[in-house]
């Protein structure tokens, strides 16, 4: 059967996050970290040690630098609740005609972190909410920052295209409208396309 792509976008997604789910979102994920198996072979930047943080030992078992102990910073859970914290509610600030301006709603648009807290808002609502159960046994769907992707058989991606924004416009919160369809696509500047009798990548 002939392959189909979608693509939906999340309308101004910094400014229709509610930023008042940030913080709690931030909590469900260190829980979510916590509760989940440790993979692969411990190499890893940040290692979540119940409360007390990342642990200075730590850095030798995921082979991360190789300075005294005393040269690296024991980072607290706290130290980066807070500091989400205030580049929701401190940092959003800007300038425009000789005033000082406050983004009141949303994530700040351009803040240092405003990408990762973003993405870490939407995976917890993937998490949480996106179930298999929810149209989607017959496609692949996948997200890069404000971008949905839909692959799946042609008919299928096309006709259910207006069920699947009503379900990740609930599931995310945030308005999603429709950017394209077709037998290929752009992503990245990249036109991605299924061949018919291609071999398999070795």
């Amino acid at each position: 059967a002939p392959v189909g792509f979608g693509e939906l976008d999340l309308v101004d997604m910094f400014l229709n996050i509610n930023k008042f789910e940030i913080l709690p979102s931030f909590d469900y994920m260190i829980d979510h970290l916590k509760n989940a198996p440790r993979q692969g072979n411990g190499r890893q930047a940040l290692r979540l040690i119940k409360v007390i943080g990342v642990s200075l030992l730590d850095k030798s078992l995921d082979h991360l630098g190789s300075d005294p102990l005393d040269l690296y910073r024991n980072v607290l859970l706290s130290d980066l609740r807070n500091f989400i914290d205030f580049e929701v509610n401190g940092n959003n600030l800007f300038t425009a005609g000789g005033f000082v301006f406050a983004q009141l709603i949303g994530v700040p648009i351009g803040g240092k972190i405003s990408a990762q807290i973003a993405s870490m808002y939407l995976m917890v609502r993937e998490i949480k909410f996106l179930r298999v159960d929810l149209h989607f046994q017959k496609v692949y769907l996948t997200r890069y920052r404000d971008n949905i992707y839909i692959i799946g058989p042609y008919l299928v991606v096309r006709d259910r295209m207006v069920v699947w924004i009503d379900i990740l416009s609930e599931i995310y919160q945030i308005p999603v409208q429709f950017e394209q369809f077709g037998s290929s696509i752009d992503i990245l500047e990249v036109t991605v396309s299924v061949q018919p009798n291609s071999p398999p990548p070795k």
